[in-house]
């Protein structure tokens, strides 16, 4: 089979890349891990092992790494050659957009269909356990591959239309939020009306496809699933086809509108006692909308959560508790990704440009971070001010004395102003560090967020502060790098040099 040359180049290239080792290998042991401590559990609670249980856990893990791969690997994988002027360079060649739009899909797919080669077998492994058939595996696996690749279109499609990172990846982050929850959820109640016909719309959606393949237990029973999955991957392929025909003339008129932009939007002059880099780096209203968006949100579904709980059954509703954390986890991300874009925009000589004006460095690191604080800071405020309002009025209403609300509250206050410090060193040290503000972000939320998830309490807030002091020394570090023309060490060698730190820890002279 002989594939376009951008394509081939790119297969060849990925299939050499460390990463991409490193990335199978780190998969393969995680659902080792996950699989060997179920097993343990079951063993130890003195019960037999549900191989569905089993497989749910991990299919449901898979299924939302599938969702949001295009948000981290293709959203901006166009549209930072759009910036840097290199698109325009390869319509100079014998190339067409179907060709560019394929190489860029295999060279940022090829890390993602690696990593879920290596997931399945263990998935797999819970079909021995009992309680699956092995269609269902088949056709959960095919359902997976599926959403994976609709997932990295629609983050390749958006690209090729945008120039600015930040409105690829959250018109991405919205389309994929619209098609994996939004459109199943639709189509689910859609039946229950008199609008039964709308639930067809179901089948564009890959989550469809997901959720029939665990009801076809036989070949006899598995239309349903085909015809959902080939609905949705047709999908993925007309509106790939459609961007790689509209990439040519879409080149042309962002540029014009870019050039338009630039001249009719002259900035004023800096006010008196501002951050000249606080004023440069501000927010878009796009962000800034949605954040009020996110915190509106949260707070009313707050509200509603605890009237319907007080008036149904007459005590503390605490599942109005969690839309806090859930809110200010929002928030986290559209701060960390304000940061990112704005210190890895500054590579392209940037940051040695300002070192060499009366800016320090604090100024410098302070005035980036003190926009993104604008942005999260009123919206979190909402989010306290109105679980502290409920939780009064409940304790008005009920007279009864319960302090865990407040205390819950107080940790989701502590725990998030220490994140925020947490994410701004990170987000600065990644921006500057890594080629693309999608790949900072990925490393700053899978390293500060991520990990931390399954951690509550007093650990959780230990781990955030070992992270705050390994995020300011990296970052301090890379500053003097910079000063004293230091070639800076790739971010491998400086998670192994802190590792071996660790272990050896370097004698201290008197």
């Amino acid at each position: 089979m002989r594939f376009p040359p951008v394509t081939h180049r790119e297969l060849l290239v990925a299939a050499m890349r460390p990463l991409t080792f490193r990335l199978r290998i780190g998969t393969a042991l995680l659902a080792v891990v996950i699989t060997s401590f179920y097993l343990i559990g079951a063993l130890l609670g003195g019960r037999m092992a549900d191989g569905r249980s089993l497989f749910l856990l991990l299919n449901s893990m898979a299924v939302v790494v599938a969702a949001v791969s295009g948000v981290f690997l293709t959203s901006d994988a166009v549209s930072s050659e759009r910036r840097d002027g290199t698109l325009g360079l390869l319509f100079l060649t014998d190339l067409t957009g179907f060709d560019i739009l394929a190489g860029k899909l295999a060279a940022n797919a090829n890390l993602a269909f690696s990593a879920l080669l290596a997931w399945i077998p263990m998935m797999a492994f819970a079909w021995f356990l009992g309680g699956m058939t092995g269609t269902e595996v088949a056709f959960t696996s095919l359902s997976l591959f599926n959403a994976l690749w609709f997932s990295l279109v629609v983050g390749l499609v958006v690209s090729a239309g945008q120039r600015n990172a930040g409105r690829s990846v959250l018109f991405t982050l919205l389309i994929l939020f619209l098609f994996f929850v939004c459109i199943p959820i639709a189509a689910s109640q859609a039946a229950l009306t008199p609008l039964r016909w709308l639930k067809y719309g179901g089948w564009l959606s890959p989550m469809t496809a997901w959720n029939e393949a665990s009801s076809a237990r036989g070949p006899d029973q598995s239309f349903p699933f085909w015809r959902t999955l080939l609905a949705s991957h047709a999908l993925g392929w007309i509106a790939l086809l459609t961007a790689a025909h509209r990439l040519p003339r879409s080149l042309h008129e962002s540029s014009n509108r870019h050039s338009e932009r630039l001249t009719k939007m002259p900035r004023p002059p800096v006010p008196d006692g501002t951050n000249a880099v606080q004023w440069i780096n501000q927010s878009g209203p796009a962000i800034r909308v949605l954040a009020w968006v996110v915190s509106g949100l949260g707070s009313s579904v707050a509200v509603a959560i605890a009237l319907l709980g007080t008036a149904q059954s007459g005590q503390n509703s605490s599942g109005a508790f969690f839309c806090v954390p859930l809110g200010l986890f929002a928030l986290k991300l559209l701060f960390t990704w304000h940061c990112c874009e704005r210190f890895s925009s500054m590579r392209e000589g940037g940051m040695e440009l300002l070192l060499t004006t009366p800016i320090t460095d604090f100024e410098l690191l302070q005035g980036i971070w003190r926009s993104g604080h604008r942005v999260v800071i009123r919206p979190a405020c909402l989010l306290f001010g109105t679980q502290l309002l409920i939780i009064v009025l409940q304790s008005l209403a009920q007279g009864a004395e319960n302090s865990w609300p407040l205390a819950f509250l107080s940790y989701a206050f502590v725990i998030g102003g220490l994140d925020l410090l947490t994410l701004a060193n990170w987000s600065a040290w990644t921006g500057l560090r890594t080629a693309t503000p999608v790949a900072a972000f990925a490393m700053t939320v899978g390293v500060v967020l991520a990990i931390r998830i399954p951690v509550f309490c007093v650990p959780n807030l230990l781990f955030a502060v070992i992270l705050k002091v390994w995020g300011t020394r990296r970052l301090n570090d890379f500053m003097k790098s910079l000063h004293n023309g230091a070639e800076a060490k790739p971010l491998i060698s400086q998670l192994h040099s802190l590792w071996s730190d660790f272990i050896h820890p370097p004698a201290r002279s008197s």
